[in-house]
């Protein structure tokens, strides 16, 4: 083993895998208690930093951007009898359109594969900007429960623990 593979090594002493299912989210507690149970997915969204073309020498080099771009947060949730988790959601766009934008922060815990937080990400300002339709469908031949996808705009995202 080189000397180089011997410092990679030496940067973690936990050699466990990131899972995908070890996450939870959380918006509002009291106000958005039923997205947050039935989630079942989120993405953590992509950051982008555009370079900036500079000439030199009739060549074209590129510099690093100031501006961080940040992609759409998504999550998906299993919809419930009651459709509460997506009332939840359809309630708080119905304020921001009627009301004034109304804005949250979500966070997002990672979880060990002991079931305890190992990171935190949250998400500043975050509005819901797209609520996916339902499909209610006579034609399945296997019961499917409906899920229903958010995307939500926000300021930025930064790592709190």
């Amino acid at each position: 083993m080189t000397n180089e593979r011997l410092e990679i090594m030496a940067l973690t002493d936990n050699i466990n895998m990131l899972t995908p299912i070890g996450f939870r989210l959380t918006i509002n507690a009291t106000e958005f208690a039923n997205v947050e149970y039935f989630c079942t997915s989120v993405s953590l969204p992509s950051l982008s930093l555009s370079p900036i073309p500079i000439p030199f020498r009739n060549r074209q080099g590129v510099m690093s951007g100031d501006s961080i771009e940040y992609g759409q947060f998504s999550m998906t949730f299993v919809v419930d009898e009651e459709m509460k988790n997506y009332l939840e959601i359809f309630n708080w766009m119905e304020r921001n359109a009627h009301q004034g934008v109304e804005t949250k922060d979500a966070t997002l815990s990672i979880l060990s594969n002991q079931n305890t937080t190992n990171k935190q990400i949250q998400f500043l300002e975050a509005i819901p900007s797209q609520l996916n339709e339902l499909e209610f469908n006579t034609q399945t031949s296997a019961v499917e429960y409906l899920t229903c996808s958010v995307t939500l705009e926000y300021d930025r995202f930064k790592f709190v623990t």
